[in-house]
């Protein structure tokens, strides 16, 4: 074979290798938490020709594409496998209990007469002054910092995010704001970084627990590494890192400045143990840590001083969720304090108050968070975990959603909106939040709910939402919005998070850490009603609707 032909021939296995990537991107790797691609753009480019490349630059880019292609592969399957350990599939009461913290939102009926055209056309986050003292709820030790390393997607990271203010509440440390991360779909800048404020309420934040934001850290060298979960990840190589951790650990140290990792170590592989991968003078607690090490505690019970005895002044925890569980009951304060001051950012709980406004969704209205698309949820589906209970949980799931039509599914759902929309009521009104992928599939189901109730209800107003009506409406209302434009894929899902958490009935995805975030607020944040599972919506409904053979 010629040089010709074998350049040739790369050139096609690069062209899989390009494809194969965008494949498991667009197709197989679309997350909801927390973290769809909501921009639904399509980037046309140019035809050009091709100028010859050299064989050893195409070997060189095979190469990389495939090693890329692993980490996404390797992401996804620990992504999948973790929201799975989230939830719980019972349905659980929205708790109606006060707790010391209060909250400092405007009142429903105030918000409402505020028009969107009284706003500015654009938002963004709140900027905050460092210089300006705030006096919190917990104040720590200011000598002393605690720095999360955050891993997976952004609910992922919100939760860790959350986890980590309760250590340095427990450790007694200042919590220093971390450098948070894009989904890997987002358009903008895949696994890119993104400001914590875009996703939290910062000077919330601020009002809970000694604060600093990691550009104003006075210290800029890392003493100890406090291991949540290890490099290693869940049914890999137990002696040699994580390629996605890594590459994670890579996105942080060029985020803050700071050193951490003993590179050279971790690409020859030193064993199973921890502290062998980082660089020289670094701690790492427990000093038993290996590559296997996931630590999931309960946050109350947990001796947290002996767990990580360290006095160093800076101290990096990484990679936390389900980390530190909290209960969230009546007795689990710090743990709702925690939730209550880090809410979504209040430009965005303004946007989702202008479109419920706007589109007259309001009152006990039911939100529903519909994320088993196809491409997404059956590739999870071939999925197993060393987990029975959890395989068990996904199979039954699976079983039910794969066979899903639209007609099925508004007839469970009409019947639960009977059920639970009061009679006096003159409304019906709901809201589903999905994928993109399926917005036509839930676009029939709106549409069919409606005929359903409508037929039975002809005086009644039957109001049905969905993904594609709050896209449409966050497009021409912020249309010359540079901030929203950079960040829609972010922004985006918080808002449609913000309408779910403030309906009356909420019923979730079940092995959703979007969801999962949503439901831990509501559970300490009163609302109305209780919360149920898309899972045992599709089960017991329909009710009445099949007593009274209801047709399409």
């Amino acid at each position: 074979m010629n040089e010709r032909k074998k350049t040739s021939g790369l050139a096609q296995n690069l062209v899989g290798a390009l494809a194969l990537c965008a494949g498991v991107g667009l197709g197989a790797a679309y997350l909801k938490f927390s973290d769809e691609d909501l921009s639904s753009k399509v980037i046309s480019r140019q035809s050009r020709e091709i100028p010859e490349i050299p064989l050893s630059q195409l070997q060189e880019t095979v190469q990389y594409n495939l090693r890329k292609l692993k980490m996404v592969e390797e992401e996804l399957d620990e992504e999948y496998r973790d929201d799975s350990l989230f939830e719980e599939t019972s349905t659980q009461e929205s708790t109606t209990e006060t707790t010391t913290a209060t909250t400092t939102a405007t009142t429903s009926s105030q918000q409402s007469t505020e028009k969107l055209s009284e706003r500015l056309s654009c938002v963004s986050p709140a900027t905050q002054n460092w210089e300006n003292q705030v006096e919190p709820l917990y104040k720590t030790n200011p000598s002393r910092f605690i720095l999360p390393a955050l891993i997976w997607g952004p609910m992922n990271q919100v939760e860790g995010f959350r986890e980590t203010i309760a250590l340095a509440i427990a450790l007694n440390r200042t919590f220093v704001i971390p450098p948070m991360f894009r989904h890997f779909t987002d358009d903008n800048d895949p696994n890119g970084n993104v400001d914590a404020a875009v996703r939290i309420d910062i000077g919330k934040v601020r009002q809970l627990v000694s604060t600093v934001d990691f550009h104003n850290l006075p210290k800029r060298e890392v003493d100890d590494v406090l291991v949540a979960r290890s490099l290693g990840g869940e049914g890999g190589n137990s002696a040699a890192p994580s390629s996605s951790r890594l590459g994670r650990v890579k996105k942080f140290e060029s985020a803050t400045g700071l050193e951490m990792l003993d590179w050279s170590a971790a690409k020859s592989g030193r064993g199973e143990a921890m502290q062998e991968y980082f660089v020289k003078g670094v701690k790492v607690l427990p000093e038993n840590a290996t590559l296997e090490t996931d630590l999931r505690n309960e946050y109350a019970t947990t001796k947290w001083n002996e767990l990580y005895p360290s006095e160093a002044e800076l101290a990096v925890l990484l990679f936390p969720f389900l980390t530190a569980h909290s209960k969230n009951d009546k007795n689990d304060i710090i743990g709702r304090n925690i939730i209550q001051y880090t809410p979504r950012p209040e430009f965005v709980r303004n946007m989702a108050v202008d479109f419920l406004g706007e589109s007259s969704v309001s009152g006990e209205y039911v939100a529903l968070h519909y994320r088993f698309d196809k491409e997404d949820w059956e590739r999870s589906c071939s999925k197993e975990s060393h987990n029975a209970k959890r395989n068990a949980h996904r199979s039954n799931i699976c079983s039910i959603v794969t066979t899903m039509t639209a007609d099925k599914f508004a007839l469970s759902l009409a019947s639960f909106l009977e059920s639970r929309i009061p009679k006096s009521t003159d409304d019906i009104v709901f809201y589903i939040a999905t994928p993109t992928q399926q917005q036509q599939f839930i676009a029939e189901v709106v549409g069919l709910t409606q005929t359903i109730l409508r037929s039975k209800y002809p005086g009644r107003n039957i109001n049905g939402k969905s993904t594609a009506d709050s896209l449409k409406y966050v497009e021409s209302s912020y249309a010359n919005c540079a901030f929203l434009e950079k960040n829609m894929h972010e922004v985006f899902s918080l808002f449609e998070q913000e309408i779910c958490f403030k309906s009356g009935h909420f019923i979730f995805a079940d092995s959703s850490s979007w969801s999962g975030s949503i439901r831990r607020e509501r559970r300490v944040i009163p609302t109305s009603s209780s919360d149920l599972g898309i899972l045992e919506l599709l089960e017991h409904y329909p009710e009445n609707l099949v007593s009274d053979k209801q047709t399409l």
